[in-house]
């Protein structure tokens, strides 16, 4: 981590010394004139907080938080944070801001065996803005699915729901009669236990002629799902059956919800960042608003108190002895921040060249940091409501990924007065959330192309749309009822170790060889000791 702090002290000063230069001052960097600029610098500092805040925020860092002791996990992020995360941030705004152009066509300036470096970023967030948007998607559906008079995933009575959709209202209603519940009925122990081949053995258990001796309790022999992710699986992704080898046909309502998606995209990214610059002012604010409106009313619902001390208030100090817990701390800081994704660069390319770069990149990344923590407290003052509801404990109902937003948030909102509001409010904060960051992975991709081949920059419009139609015929097999397959695939693989590998490209490549080609030498020539009389 030595190296990026030094990689980044190194460009900076090489940028101030610069400065004086009268021609530098006149193109500001290599881009030349032509090239756009922010019209104020909040826009920068707000585009660059829209992308870094991002669905890992309110799904990911939560559960690593309580999963490894809580207000203990803080320590190991902020040293992340601070010894790894800090650093390449401000290293690439520098980059960027110096030079004026894409990661395409910064790497090979810098040197030119560094050329497949800047394309290897841009091709990062290609594949990542493919299955990203398929997130937005489902978050669309949500907001269109939550103004129902009766939100669909709080009952197994819609006609998509399967025979193991469960919800607990009805099963207490079964349970009270000595009854359980399946398939939207009440059946008897030996119903029950006929279902999975098996015959009551009493009132409570079951058991097994297969297996002599073998007796399981009644409630563990049928598999169940909650309505909420019955929703999730039967009504919106179809995927009940489905598999590599069938993967069935297209879901034309999340065909739909994807391009409008793309839409809504290509929309805000045709006239430049003049304009999109001014669209971040509400993708950046409007979700601290609704996270605000959501933490007054989480805290104040029973059961509140239980989930934010499962949450952040029992740190488990033994917890720090353990290398997991620091090398989650680490994954976290460098998918939070958006390090190496060659995003960080294009935002800063369309900096003034004397902007306060090291001012933004703390401001930023600090903000980005503290908004997890805070979203993790929103986030788990309703998972306690949940769990007091279900009479659980907390751990039994927090998850992490697409499972926490789309299944096991909605079920709770589902449980509050008036739940078509909370559901509106969330999933449409998720949507400007998503859109903040997909608009700047699309950017990268649009700014390299147009650094590559100048022509584009006059044909900014048609580059954009031409960009996302290519972009959303990709993702269309992730619109498919085994799509999901597919963008389980494209989650894992596509961001995976390819992100380090290209962190430790990136370090290596400025430090190493770019100091070596400018200056001869890696490291600046040690100082002379003074001589003792």
């Amino acid at each position: 981590m030595r190296s990026a702090t030094t990689t980044g002290a190194t460009v900076a000063i090489m940028a101030k010394e610069q400065r004086t230069d009268a021609t530098l001052q006149e193109t500001s960097g290599e881009g030349g004139d032509n090239r756009e600029k922010w019209g104020n610098q909040l826009q920068f500092v707000l585009y660059c907080l829209s992308y870094a805040v991002g669905f890992g925020n309110v799904w990911r860092f939560p559960y690593l938080c309580y999963k490894n002791g809580g207000a203990a996990f803080l320590i190991p992020y902020a040293t992340m944070l601070l010894c790894a995360g800090l650093p390449l941030f401000f290293l690439e705004l520098v980059m960027g801001q110096y030079v004026s152009l894409g990661p395409a066509a910064l790497f090979p300036k810098l040197a030119p065996i560094l050329s497949g470096l800047g394309w290897a970023q841009v091709v990062l967030s290609l594949l990542t803005a493919v299955y990203y948007n398929l997130i937005l998607a489902w978050t669309l559906f949500y907001v269109v699915s939550s103004f129902a008079s009766r939100l669909p995933w709080g009952h197994c009575d819609n006609e998509f729901n399967s025979p193991e959709c469960f919800v607990e209202d009805a099963a207490r209603v079964c349970r009270n009669q000595s009854l359980y519940y399946y398939n939207r009925s009440c059946l008897s122990t030996q119903e029950y236990c006929s279902l999975s081949n098996l015959t009551n053995y009493n009132e409570t258990h079951c058991y097994s002629h297969q297996v002599p001796g073998e007796v399981r309790a009644v409630e563990s022999v049928v598999y169940r799902i909650s309505a909420s992710e019955d929703f999730f699986r039967n009504r919106m992704l179809g995927v009940t059956g489905r598999s590599w080898e069938d993967m069935g046909g297209l879901r034309w309502e999340l065909v739909g919800c994807l391009a409008l998606a793309w839409v809504i995209v290509a929309a805000c990214l045709a006239k430049g960042i003049k304009t999109t610059g001014k669209i971040v002012y509400f993708t950046t604010l409007f979700p601290y608003v609704v996270l605000m409106i959501l933490f007054v009313r989480g805290v104040t619902l029973d059961g509140a108190y239980q989930g934010i001390e499962f949450y952040l208030l029992k740190p488990n100090m033994t917890r720090l002895m353990e290398v997991e817990v620091w090398n989650d701390a680490a994954i976290q800081i460098f998918y939070s921040l958006g390090v190496c994704f060659g995003c960080l660069i294009t935002l800063s390319s369309y900096n003034k060249f004397n902007n306060n770069c090291l001012r933004d990149a703390i401001v930023i990344a600090f903000s980005n940091c503290l908004t997890s923590v805070f979203t993790g407290v929103v986030i788990f003052s309703v998972l306690g409501f949940l769990a007091k509801q279900l009479g659980v404990e907390v751990k039994d109902v927090a998850t992490s990924g697409s499972g926490l937003a789309f299944v096991v948030y909605p079920a709770a909102l589902n449980l509050m007065p008036v739940p078509q509001l909370w559901a509106v409010l969330f999933f449409f904060m998720l949507a400007t959330i998503g859109f903040g960051s997909q608009f700047t992975m699309v950017e990268t991709v649009i700014t390299s192309l147009a650094d590559q081949f100048e022509w584009m920059r006059r044909r900014k419009v048609v580059v954009v749309v031409a960009t996302c139609v290519v972009l959303f015929l990709l993702g269309g097999t992730l619109c498919l009822e085994g799509g999901v397959f597919m963008f389980e695939l494209f989650f894992f693989y596509s961001t995976g170790i390819s992100m380090f590998v290209l962190c430790l490209l990136q370090l290596f490549g400025v430090h190493y060889i770019y100091e070596l080609l400018t200056h001869g030498t890696a490291y600046p020539p040690k100082p002379e000791m003074p001589k003792l009389c």
